[in-house]
């Protein structure tokens, strides 16, 4: 049952979104078949949930074939520029043809680059994205052109204050990521309008509320928007100010956080950038480097640390065990990568053989469209591999070749699961089909008895 524990080996179940779910059942089941029998159909009696699951397939499917090249992409021991890492993805895309937009073929390489230093501005400089990214999963590590160990900066306080200069590289590389992380980026696609071609042709996937931040060293009398921060709060306590007091010289806090300020500014780190209203500095894009920190093939022990209490992880050497995110009292913990964490399997291990392309088939579809979706999906050279339907197709429509079946929930009567299950294995006599059971309690039941279901009595249509 939920949430019950079995006390003879402590597993506990758990729960994860639907649509995740489905997605996932629905890229293994097409990367499994065989080149032309990989078709899926889906059925869902939620016409809203069918319209929502489409999109959603498409666009996280998208996402992680991203991952995946990006970390293939990226060489082994050595950093790439963020602009080369982008070039490279383009390249990747472009001399293997993968068929991951609907009009890829139309745009052009320069318009292909732009779309995916977005990806990586989404991937690395957005909260939005960030839960099993390739930094979060400790994958990939954000290393910063300018911070070199050799500066008389660092000795300088070094000296001064009695810290390992490799502390306070390490605090200012921890200051950066936090900075990044909060969209705190100087790049050009940050602040582009809705008017913009890019935008315009939802090339660019831009959120409604998705601004850039802008630090400065001292707050202003008045920030215009919630997007400004500030190093140095007249209060001591900004997020900065508040973490170095819990293992830095106090005394010594404001005089290094300005002195530091001023020497990323002079390694042109931090440059002059603006967004809605503010202006201030942020951490160019210019000087950002990935490096790919671990390889399931060669395991290595690649630190990563995370948070007890806010879960927060960073993959560099920490100067401090304790958190440093606003207001968290947790300590970071020393851990290692997961290689039996799917989402890791999913970027180094599993082969893709090709993304996720679907399509919803709705009553909300107008017939024309219907047709043409359906004209697609039989087509063996078709990019649509996937249909999201509702009942509009358990009668009636023949859409071909087609082995795979996988039904968002359980059916309402057995009937409706005969209808569903017989539209394949109509060419081979044979097919798989999978039916998620969600926390309902009619799908609940039918999971503890599921011959009910697939072998239920069906009753004879009534006439009034």
């Amino acid at each position: 049952k939920l949430g019950e524990t079995d006390e003879m080996t402590g597993l506990r179940s758990l729960s994860s979104s639907q649509a995740v779910d489905l997605m996932v059942l629905s890229e293994h089941a097409l990367n499994e078949a065989p080149e032309d029998r990989a078709k899926l159909l889906i059925f869902s009696d939620n016409r809203q949930e069918a319209s929502f699951l489409s999109g959603f397939i498409n666009e996280r499917s998208k996402r992680f074939l991203y991952r995946k090249l990006l970390y293939e992409t990226l060489p082994e021991g050595t950093a790439r520029d963020w602009e080369e890492a982008a070039a490279k993805l383009t390249q990747t895309v472009i001399e293997n043809r993968y068929p991951i937009e609907a009009d890829a073929s139309r745009l052009e390489p320069k318009t292909m680059l732009e779309k995916f230093r977005w990806f990586l501005i989404e991937e690395f400089a957005s909260k939005i994205f960030f839960r099993n990214s390739l930094e979060t999963l400790g994958l990939v590590r954000v290393e910063y052109r300018g911070l070199d160990r050799e500066d008389t900066f660092w000795s300088d306080w070094e000296k001064r204050i009695d810290v390992p200069r490799e502390k306070l590289l390490n605090a200012a590389g921890m200051i950066l990521d936090l900075m990044r992380r909060n969209t705190g980026l100087k790049s050009n696609l940050l602040n582009l309008k809705d008017s913009n071609p890019l935008v315009f042709r939802n090339i660019i996937r831009k959120p409604k509320y998705f601004h850039p931040f802008v630090y400065s060293l001292r707050a202003p009398d008045r920030w215009l928007n919630r997007n400004g921060k500030s190093w140095l709060a007249k209060n001591g306590r900004s997020s900065f100010q508040s973490w170095l007091r819990k293992w830095f010289p106090e005394e010594s806090i404001d005089d290094f956080l300005a002195g530091l300020w001023e020497h990323l500014i002079s390694k042109n780190l931090l440059q002059p950038t603006e967004n809605l209203r503010d202006s201030g500095f942020a951490v160019s894009e210019h000087q950002l480097l990935l490096v790919k920190t671990n390889d399931a093939k060669t395991p290595n022990e690649t630190p990563v640390y995370q948070c007890s209490v806010c879960a927060t992880r960073f993959n560099r050497e920490i100067a401090t065990a304790d958190c440093p995110s606003w207001r968290c009292q947790g300590r970071l913990e020393r851990t290692s990568v997961s290689y039996d964490d799917y989402a890791v399997k999913n970027y180094t291990v599993y082969l893709k053989k090709r993304p996720i392309n679907a399509s919803e088939h709705t009553g909300q579809v107008n017939s024309i469209q219907r047709e043409q979706i359906e004209k697609d999906f039989k087509n063996p050279d078709s990019r649509l591999n996937c249909i999201v339907a509702t009942p509009t197709l358990e009668l009636g429509v023949d859409i071909g070749k087609l082995d795979m079946v996988t039904m968002a929930n359980v059916p309402p009567t057995p009937a409706n699961y005969d209808q569903r299950a017989g539209r394949a294995g109509r060419r081979q006599r044979i097919a798989t089909v999978m039916v998620y059971c969600g926390k309902t309690a009619h799908d609940l039941y039918y999971y503890d008895n599921p011959p009910e279901m697939i072998r239920g009595e069906i009753q004879a249509p009534r006439f009034s």
